[in-house]
């Protein structure tokens, strides 16, 4: 062996043995334990970020959007990565809307690495942000919550917070249908673990939300609201409460509360008055504790309990029990009651359904206030005859007319009318009866005592011309710190239209009137009587107008109310069995959607312009008795 080559020998195989040292390394590394690497990887160069979902669609009963989401971008800046920030600026400012030298202001600290620079913006002015390629500028996809008609039923509706939280209403009590499943977007991070929010690629596609239609009608909602607010200022009132329902469904068709929040009808508790009378006669009725042709005699209104005197605020002696009915006997609720027995009685006034949550998609109901009779005080049994010492909602007290306008079934009231999933019906809600209350017969007898109340008793106010209303007025009192306070009390009315056939039951409450009078009849009496005046004659297009600007629509069509109009018409006749069809609403519609909704409802139309439809002649709403040709203004949008 040569000098040296010994020293070679080994020098080549510490080469050798080192290259197989790194190729294992690279093996363990690269094979072996690529799967943690890789995650420890992904994990430092990259950020998952949601995408928020399109949250579904609320409509009315007649497939009017009360409240949707529009499609829109959030703009927003990195400053770190901004170059020249006037230049920048300048070019932002024209799409914005934005005044140039604000943007600048908001770019000129590089600390801050995320700068709102306008919080909604159209698809059309995004795309145009987006073709700039601005370094550090970013549009994000985010959920504007809009309400169409404005603060229309906002009391039911609820309310969305900026990020898409559901914060109220129904918006929260069916927020598991509404909110859809948000989608994933993967952005990188550079060397230091910021985000580049620029370099990005789309995980997960968003899962809009289903839609909901509601049994309200945005009209008679509207109306009511504007009847009530005009009754409590008149009246000099603090607040109250509006309910409308079909006493044969069981469906809500109006929950108006003013203010807006709390929601009146189905969150505050309170006396019914005489109001409650109904479940008194009711109770004597179908237990054959009352005759209508009896009389009665009241010591001039006057009778002796337990720690005072009831006395009648129109006394007469003899009365018959009519009489005693429409003109609102304390002393003959009283005896009745007594005949009936404080267990009795109870137990009616459950069937009837107080004491109870009535179960209505909403949250917040309370159970109201109905002690059992081993908590009764000696006068209890007397004083809860006509509507002291008892407290309800203007929702349940609304469902105990309703048992006897349908002949004496107490229905459950619901807000839900179906689910829309991408414009088809996958669920519809059907009518439940909690109970049988009364016989038909007893319900017949209690309707001609309702009819006397409006037609020549206490509440006259509520009386139409041509006709039959039966109804039913209340004043009750306030307690506060264990008594009752003067000059403080709520005034009732309920009823339901027509007497002999009724579509409508409505009950009017209004707290603390002090205008010239305090009592239900003429307080609630003339609201109860505007309102279904109008419900009577069909009064439509009173609602104003939308209060979304059309240039905030997507031009491609992607709105989502075009989905659920499209499905939308079939669901409207479908779920209001024998009853009249009305043209449907295509108004912000795209030609061709336009054209899909019309032909599915058998309906010939001529269109002028282009873009969406923003006029229809017959207008939505309108009943088809003999099918017209249907006129559509389209305007381009810009």
């Amino acid at each position: 062996m040569k000098p040296g080559a010994g020293k070679l020998f080994l020098l080549f195989a510490g080469f050798i043995a080192l290259c197989g040292l790194v190729c294992a390394d690279l093996f363990k590394l690269q094979i072996l334990d690529h799967d943690y690497y890789s995650h420890r990887a992904d994990r430092n160069q990259k950020a998952v970020k949601e995408i928020p979902a399109r949250r579904g669609t609320i409509y009315d009963r007649n497939l009017v959007p009360l409240a949707m989401t529009l499609p829109c971008y959030r703009v927003w800046a990195d400053p770190g990565l901004v170059g020249d920030r006037w230049q920048t600026a300048t070019r932002l400012a024209e799409v914005l809307d934005v005044e140039c030298g604000r943007i600048a202001r908001m770019l000129a600290d590089a600390s801050i690495r995320y700068r709102v620079l306008k919080r909604y913006l159209d698809p059309p002015r995004a795309e145009t942000v987006a073709a700039l390629g601005l370094e550090g500028i970013i549009c994000e996809p985010v959920a504007k919550r809009v309400r169409p008609l404005g603060d229309v039923a906002a009391n039911v509706i609820g309310a969305v917070s900026l990020d898409g939280c559901a914060l109220s209403g129904i918006e929260r009590a069916e927020d598991a249908i509404l909110r859809g499943k948000p989608g994933k977007k993967v952005f990188l991070r550079n060397a230091l673990g910021e985000i580049r929010p620029s370099v990005g690629s789309l995980l997960q596609e968003p899962s809009p939300g289903r839609s909901l239609v509601l049994t309200l009608d945005a009209e008679l909602q509207y109306i009511s609201e504007r009847a009530l607010e005009d009754a409590i200022v008149a009246n000099h009132a603090k607040r109250g409460g509006v309910v409308i329902v079909d006493p044969w469904t069981g469906e809500v068709l109006a929950l108006a509360s003013w203010p807006r929040h709390p929601n009146f009808p189905v969150q505050v508790v309170f006396e019914p008055g005489s109001a409650l009378k109904i479940c008194t006669y009711g109770a004597a009725l179908e237990t054959n504790n009352l005759k209508l042709d009896e009389v009665f005699t009241t010591n001039n209104g006057v009778l002796k309990v337990s720690g005072g005197y009831i006395r009648d605020d129109h006394p007469r002696d003899p009365i018959t029990a009519v009489e005693a009915f429409a003109y609102s006997s304390n002393v003959v609720a009283a005896l009745l009651a007594r005949r009936l027995g404080a267990e009795t009685f109870y137990r009616y006034l459950v069937a009837f359904g107080l004491g109870r949550r009535t179960g209505i998609e909403l949250e917040g109901e309370p159970h109201g206030l109905l002690r059992p009779p081993d908590a009764w005080s000696k006068r209890s049994l007397e004083t809860i005859a006509f509507g002291q010492e008892i407290g309800v909602t203007a929702i349940q007290l609304c469902m105990a007319f309703a048992a006897v306008a349908n002949g004496g079934k107490l229905m459950r009231p619901t807000l839900i009318k179906a689910v829309l999933d991408h414009g088809k019906v996958v669920h519809t809600s059907k009518p439940r009866v909690v109970r049988r209350v009364i016989r038909e017969q007893t319900a017949r007898k209690l309707t001609e005592l309702l009819k006397t109340v409006v037609s020549e008793g206490t509440g006259v106010a509520a009386r139409i011309d041509g006709m039959a209303i039966a109804g039913k007025t209340g004043t009750g009192q306030k307690a506060e710190a264990g008594g009752y306070v003067r000059g403080k009390g709520y005034a009732v009315f309920s009823g339901f239209v027509p007497a002999d056939a009724p579509r409508y039951v409505c009950t009017v409450v209004i707290e603390d009137p002090s205008g010239e009078t305090s009592y239900g009849g003429p307080v609630c009496g003339p609201v109860f009587k505007e309102i279904m005046e109008c419900a009577l004659r069909g009064e439509r297009k009173v609602v104003p107008s939308t209060s979304i600007e059309l240039a905030e629509l997507p031009l491609d069509g992607s709105y989502e109310a075009s989905a659920g109009a499209v499905a939308g018409f079939d669901l409207a006749s479908s779920l209001t069995p024998g009853r009249q069809q009305t043209y449907p609403s295509v108004l912000g519609l795209t030609l061709r959607e336009a054209a899909m909704v019309l032909k599915q409802c058998g309906i010939k139309w001529r269109a002028t312009g282009s873009g969406l439809v923003v006029r229809q002649d017959p207008s939505p709403g309108k009943p088809i008795v003999q099918r017209r040709i249907c006129s559509l203004v389209m305007e381009a949008i810009r």
